[in-house]
């Protein structure tokens, strides 16, 4: 037989029945991986949250009944804003002989939560996201748009963005032309500075940050003396002195601080309004924002 006149190896060995087998293979692998692709895409059924600022964006894009567990914070009202609506949750502490029982296709963890559970679970190749933490409005939008997609509720989360920026736009309509200064103060003599979420929330609300400006980064000490003496327009509590019994509050119980109350506006946030990064920092926006139109004179500080 000459070279011109052979048969290529493959029509040979391979023949009817060999190609219709291979093929019929082929078709299975194929359709096992269409499978798996629609699995990976259709929004998760059995969802575990254990992280408190995860845990409300989870309440407010998925459907209840996919929504396994939050954390235990997702019922305490100082921590969370939506603690009245997690009634009829399973709320847990996040620790892994929690989590594995419950069979979730998706967990979302916060860069902090339980450690260890985050590692088994990675080990154990379940799925589980990390809710970046964010300290500005564009970070809060991008982690409704990232958990949404993680949910496959993509729509609503663009629906919750609109409303949130369209609130956003109703407060800088009221803004002034020279802001008012305000300070956010804490127990301990913390107050909240450049680079914090309570930083942007007062700025949104039309306000200059004056712990800001005196150089505090981060949440930093500042003593009750100097707010006496360097009053600022606005001070707002966000801490409210019923909550502590410790001697960490005394600063906000002091009698100076009172009577300093007599001639500066102040206001009391929920603590709960500035404890994550989420839409609903626009109510804290929005109570400062009413209690900058109430101020008289729109003072931009106190004389001592």
């Amino acid at each position: 037989m000459g070279l011109a006149s052979a048969k290529p190896l493959g029509a040979v060995r391979w023949g009817w029945k060999g190609c219709r087998e291979v093929c019929g293979l082929a078709a299975i692998i194929l359709l096992m991986l269409l499978t798996v692709a629609q699995a990976l895409a259709a929004p998760p059924k059995r969802i575990v949250s254990i992280n408190v600022c995860a845990d409300q964006l989870v309440q407010m894009l998925a459907p209840k009944e996919s929504v396994q567990a939050l954390s235990f914070l997702a019922g305490d009202p100082q921590m969370s804003v939506m603690a009245d609506q997690a009634a009829g949750y399973l709320l847990i502490r996040g620790l892994a002989e929690e989590v594995l029982p419950l069979e979730a296709d998706l967990v979302i963890a916060g860069v902090y939560s339980t450690p260890a559970t985050v590692a088994l679970m990675r080990r154990l190749g379940q799925r589980i996201e990390t809710l970046p933490m964010t300290n500005d409005l564009d970070g809060i939008r991008e982690n409704v748009r990232l958990v949404a997609d993680w949910l496959g509720q993509e729509a609503e989360g663009q629906r919750i963005i609109a409303d949130f920026d369209a609130r956003l736009a109703d407060v800088a309509k009221t803004g002034d032309a020279q802001p008012p200064t305000a300070i956010i103060y804490y127990v301990n003599s913390l107050a909240a500075g450049r680079g914090t979420l309570a930083d942007t929330v007062l700025t949104a609300a039309g306000f200059r940050n004056l712990a800001a400006e005196q150089g505090i980064e981060g949440e930093g000490f500042l003593p009750l003396e100097r707010i006496i003496t360097e009053p600022p327009g606005l001070i707002v509590l966000g801490n409210g002195i019923e909550h502590y019994r410790s001697i960490t509050a005394d600063n906000l119980r002091h009698p100076a601080l009172h009577r300093l109350f007599e001639r500066v506006p102040h206001v009391v946030l929920a603590q709960a309004l500035l404890m994550c990064d989420t839409p609903h920092i626009i109510e804290a926006i929005e109570s400062l924002a009413a209690a900058r139109a109430a101020m008289p004179a729109r003072q931009t500080s106190v004389a001592p």
